[in-house]
């Protein structure tokens, strides 16, 4: 009587998918800072404050801390949404 079973739509789909897909991203963006900031102290020491390779691995730090920001704030407004 005007019951119907709940079935997965194609919305649950592509947020699910949206979700991985955020997940994949984040873990990604986490571990090229992680493997930034490791590079940067294998560097410490090793060269001065304003070599070349010394700025390109801070710009990497920081271009890796902008993903991880960006990929937070990516998945915030998701579940957000979901909500």
């Amino acid at each position: 009587m005007g019951y119907e079973l709940e079935v997965p739509t194609t919305e649950h789909y592509a947020a699910a998918a949206d979700l991985r897909l955020l997940e994949q991203a984040w873990q990604d963006a986490h571990a090229r800072l992680r493997d930034a900031l490791a590079w940067t102290r294998q560097l410490k020491g090793l060269v001065e404050n304003d070599d070349p390779l010394w700025l390109a691995a801070q710009i990497r730090i920081a271009e890796a801390r902008q993903r991880c920001r960006m990929a937070t704030d990516a998945w915030a407004n998701l579940t957000a949404d979901a909500l």
